[in-house]
C-alpha cells in the first residue's frame, strides 16, 4: 500500500513537472528524497545553527510587560518565572475591538467568492487532490 502510494505521487509529480517550466535547480528529486527516513537523509539535512544556552533574560513586571532598563535575571528559578509571566500575558485573552473586527468582516464580505470556486471546496477531499497538492508542494 505504502509503495503504490508513493508511486502515485512520482506519478503527480511528473504530471505537476510537465506544466511547470524546467528549473535547473528542480526540487523534484529533493522532495523525493525527503520522503525517505535513511542515513543519507540525516547526514544531508543537519540543523544549521548550533543551539546556545540562555544565560540571562531580561526582568518583566507583574503585568508581562518586559522590563529592558532594569537588570537581567540569571538564575533557573527567576528565567522560568520571568518567561512564564511574559507567556500567561502573551497567550492570555486580550478582548476585542468591536469596532475593528467589524471593518475586517466588512472587507471579507466586500469579496466573495465567485459560485464557481464555492462550488469546488464544497464536498469531501479526494486522495488524487491530496496527492496533487503533494506533488505541488515540490
Amino acid at each position: 500500500l505504502f509503495l503504490r502510494l508513493l508511486r502515485r505521487i512520482d506519478k503527480e509529480k511528473k504530471k505537476a513537472s510537465k506544466r511547470k517550466n524546467k528549473d535547473p535547480h528542480s526540487n523534484l528529486r529533493r522532495t523525493h528524497f525527503e520522503e525517505m527516513s535513511t542515513k543519507e537523509f540525516y547526514s544531508k539535512f543537519k540543523a544549521k545553527h548550533v543551539k546556545r544556552f540562555i544565560s540571562e533574560l531580561y526582568g518583566v513586571n507583574k503585568k508581562g510587560s518586559v522590563k529592558v532598563s532594569d537588570n537581567t535575571v540569571s538564575s533557573p528559578g527567576d528565567m522560568l518565572h520571568s518567561l512564564t509571566t511574559y507567556y500567561k500575558r502573551l497567550m492570555s485573552d486580550k478582548g476585542t475591538d468591536s469596532d475593528a473586527s467589524e471593518v475586517l468582516f466588512a472587507k471579507l464580505r466586500e469579496r466573495k467568492l465567485s459560485k464557481r470556486d464555492s462550488e469546488r471546496i464544497e464536498g469531501e477531499i479526494t486522495v488524487d487532490e491530496v496527492l496533487e497538492a503533494i506533488a505541488h508542494l515540490a
